[in-house]
């Protein structure tokens, strides 16, 4: 994007603010994420993904867990788990179930081997054979080994790995294995014994092998997995992942990462007194960047689905957030084993896609390639607002279930640890766990919660209808309520330059708002419409949208997205109300806006160019989205999203959502000094929560998919992260017009699909979501030990596939700057 444009008057600058007060999220904007947010964030990328030939999926052959990628001689190196067997897993075939075979893996990295696979240009690879097999029987490696990582030193290349023994059990010890070659090609000499070890142990409830624990041993007493080693301060530092005994049981304080230092490859290593350094992430991946380390930290934990950096390799801070990261990433970082305080980053690496979620079937590697490397801007790799598809809300770690019904309970009463903060010093990772999220983090969290999908009756998918944008649903008497913006059009629509009297630009554009009933929240009801557009001149004639609905006083009222005239790209949207008696109707339209944009500055010339400006207006000076009404400290507050005129004048500006308040439904409206309340956050959703009010802020922004808190309805601070939120939320909350002070939180509600696997669809529809985000219901499946997984297909979706011109830029771009692993003696 241009950046030698003139300075505008009125342009926001990089610099605070100064002369007036800033909401908490926008003092974090200018303090840590920088004012064009991800636009122009060194650490934020899309991730894109791609097959790969030779090692990628085949019937009947797991291929799993990627090294980091080495390059000798021109020649690209990885190694990874394999495994071969004529039947499939079967979790059952273990003790006490029965006597343990050794023909069916219990897991899909069981009875696996290590081999590995070469390549000229990363995309296609030869499978060159096996590098490291399973150690005799009766030893530490006897049963598997797998999820191998690989150092490279002058003369010496060394593969460390997960290990397993016999009977390979819930309750089996893992630990890190070795072998060492003095070619990549091995022959490979097995380490008699492991390098690293789990930590102290605690005690086992019983001898039923289930996860049950008397007793919590260290934060990694259970497994430790995932070694990942680079070199540094003449050390070598293997990171790998810890898991404690009893992960899923009641006080169980999830996973994290940690590292080990060693003077020599074959160790001993020496477990850093800062462990764990991550407080999330499930597989490891890092890599040298500038003089500190950069990880990709994935679907597990408070911080899941983020990049981190640790300026000391052991202090790690979120400095992005993403979507879709790799799944047990080997990047491409020739620079891992230089010891050099001038890391360049990466921009690809193979990955796996895994079928857990299935439990059945085999993983399979695939590449990734992503924006990463200093001093480079790869095109396309910004993606903001991106959207699954529709597939993957109904794929079965998101698909509501027979258990998602059930209250949540536990199984024993473990012993409880201590939850005072260690007087000795932490890593800022476990920092965070304590000062934020909680020691129990996700588990025992008030603001985490997986969400679930089911179709609906009604109002759900139908060909050539839109039903989007749900307003909360209220409940009156046995009945619940809900608005949405419906649209019913003969032509479809095809964006802002074919919009025409007749033909909509947007999917929302046209619409009208129509309302439903239901008594289950499943099965609804149409009803009707509720808000037609306005007559020929009014402000809303073009389209009325977005609703949301309050309930105050005996009346009901509805607020709304409005446009007025063909959509352009200097159209501006305003907020219209409307009231009635009854639920039912009928409505009375309020003649003008009840909020309007903020001032707007002044445009160029007369072309129809939204960012063809002489000056800056304020930060909501173009579109007020996404009406959000609740009743809170004795009055009505509006929140909503508001979009800048210029917004990608530079760079992107992004979005934010902001609060206007009245004393009476109908206005006036006064917006607060603090506007903007966050800094992300694409449609609104928030409910009373405790003495403030919950945000979950989705989708876009240096802050998307996040959890957010303010104890005062202003001041917003992340308090945790969530996997695939609702789109356009509307949710069932019972006391959102109370303004009791004490609000309960949520567990359902509505919210739209817009996405399929090849782009936007023609028509949005509903779906019910659910969740546990609610005081006092505790809902079983909705917290897990182990990360959700997203189905294969999402990875090879339109937003997330490698196009063919991107594959092409990534060929020469490799040609250009991909150079052979670097290997400096410590």
């Amino acid at each position: 994007m241009p950046t030698n444009k003139p300075r505008l008057p009125g342009e926001p600058g990089q610099e605070k603010p100064r002369g007036r007060p800033l909401s908490a999220a926008t003092q974090r904007l200018y303090d840590k994420w920088g004012r064009y947010q991800d636009s122009t964030s060194e650490f934020y990328t899309t991730f894109k993904y791609s097959h790969v030939s030779g090692i990628g999926k085949e019937a009947g052959v797991t291929r799993r867990d990627p090294t980091t990628v080495l390059r000798i001689d021109g020649t690209y190196f990885v190694w990874y788990t394999r495994r071969q067997t004529a039947i499939d897993r079967d979790h059952s075939n273990k003790p006490p179930h029965r006597e343990q075979t050794w023909d069916t893996p219990v897991y899909d990295w069981d009875l696996a081997e290590i081999w590995y696979a070469t390549s000229d240009d990363g995309f296609n690879w030869v499978e060159q054979g096996v590098a490291v097999t399973r150690g005799p029987r009766g030893e530490y490696d006897g049963r598997s080994v797998f999820t191998p990582d690989v150092l490279m030193t002058p003369g010496k290349f060394y593969l460390y790995y997960q290990a397993v023994d016999y009977p390979y059990r819930n309750r089996t010890r893992n630990s890190i294995g070795m072998s060492w070659a003095t070619s990549p090609h091995g022959p490979w000499q097995r380490a008699e014994t492991p390098v690293l070890r789990p930590g102290k142990a605690g005690e086992w409830l019983g001898d039923d092998d289930s996860d049950e624990v008397a007793r919590y041993g260290d934060w990694d007493s259970h497994k430790v997995h995932d070694p990942f080693i680079l070199v540094r301060d003449g050390k070598y530092w293997l990171y790998y992942k810890g898991q404690p005994m009893g992960w899923t049981t009641r006080y169980s304080r999830g996973i994290g990462w940690g590292v080990a230092l060693a003077d020599r490859p074959e160790g001993p290593f020496v477990k850093s007194p800062l462990n764990p350094v991550t407080n999330s992430g499930h597989e490891t991946c890092l890599f040298p960047y500038g003089a500190g380390v950069l990880a990709i930290c994935g679907h597990d934990g408070p911080e899941k689905d983020t990049i981190q950096y640790a300026p000391d390799g052991l202090n790690f801070d979120v400095v992005a957030h993403v979507t879709l990261p790799p799944l047990a990433a080997g990047p491409f970082a020739p620079d891992s084993y230089g010891d050099a305080r001038d890391g360049k980053g990466i921009t690809w690496g193979l990955s796996h896609i895994a079928t857990e979620e299935m439990k059945r079937g085999n993983s399979y590697i695939v590449r990734f390639d992503c924006n990463l490397r200093r001093g480079l801007e790869r095109p396309g790799f910004r993606g903001t607002n991106i959207r699954f598809p529709e597939d993957v809300y109904f794929s079965p770690d998101l698909a509501l279930n027979e258990r998602n019904m059930q209250a949540l309970t536990y199984a024993s009463q473990p012993e409880r640890p201590s939850e005072a903060r260690p007087k000795a010093p932490t890593s800022r990772a476990m920092a965070r766990v304590y000062d934020n999220y909680g020691v129990y983090k996700d588990q025992g969290s008030d603001f985490f919660s997986a969400f679930r999908y089911s179709a609906i009756s009604g109002i759900g998918k139908e060909k050539g209808v839109t039903r989007r944008d749900p307003s909360k649903v209220i409940k009156v008497g046995e009945t619940y309520y809900v608005w949405y913006t419906r649209r019913q059009t003969e032509l479809t629509w095809q964006g802002i330059a074919r919009a025409s009297e007749a033909r909509p630009a947007w999917d929302w554009d046209m619409a009208d708002i129509w309302y439903a009933t239901s008594r289950d929240g499943f099965r609804w009801h149409e009803q009707g419409p509720a808000l037609r557009r306005g007559a020929a001149g009014r402000f809303d004639d073009r389209a009325v949208f977005t609703p949301d609905v309050l309930a105050h006083d005996g009346k009901y009222y509805l607020y709304y997205q409005t446009l007025q005239g063909v959509w352009k790209q200097r159209s501006i949207h305003q907020i219209g109300m409307a009231w009635a008696d009854a639920p039912d109707g009928p409505w009375t339209k309020l003649d003008q806006p009840v909020l309007r944009p903020g001032r707007r500055g002044e445009f160029l010339g007369e072309a129809d160019d939204a960012n063809a400006i002489v000056s800056f207006g304020e930060w909501d000076s173009h579109k007020l989205h996404d009406p959000f009404v609740l009743v809170y400290r004795g009055q009505i507050w509006l929140y909503y999203k508001g979009v800048q005129f210029g917004r990608t004048y530079r760079h992107d500006l992004g979005i934010g959502w902001g609060a206007a308040t009245a004393d009476d439904p109908r206005g006036p409206f006064v917006k607060s000094p603090l506007n903007p309340l966050t800094n992300s956050g694409h449609e609104t959703f928030l409910y009373p929560y405790r003495e403030g009010i919950v945000a979950v802020a989705s989708l876009e922004g240096p802050e998307k998919n996040t959890m957010q808190y303010a104890p005062d309805g202003l001041n917003f601070e992340v308090v945790g992260k969530v996997s695939a939120p609702p789109v356009a939320a509307g949710p069932y909350v019972p006391d959102a017009f109370m303004d009791s002070g004490d609000g309960l939180g949520v567990t359902w509600g509505l919210s739209h699909i817009q996405h399929g696997h090849d782009g936007a669809l023609a028509n949005a529809y509903l779906v019910r979501f659910d969740c546990n985000l609610s005081r006092d219901i505790q809902r079983a499946d909705f917290y897990r030990a182990w990360n959700y997984r997203f189905p294969e297909s999402v990875y090879f979706s339109r937003d997330f596939a490698l196009s063919d011109e991107m594959k092409a830029e990534a060929l020469a771009l490799a040609a250009a700057i991909d150079e052979d692993t670097r290997v400096d003696a410590p």
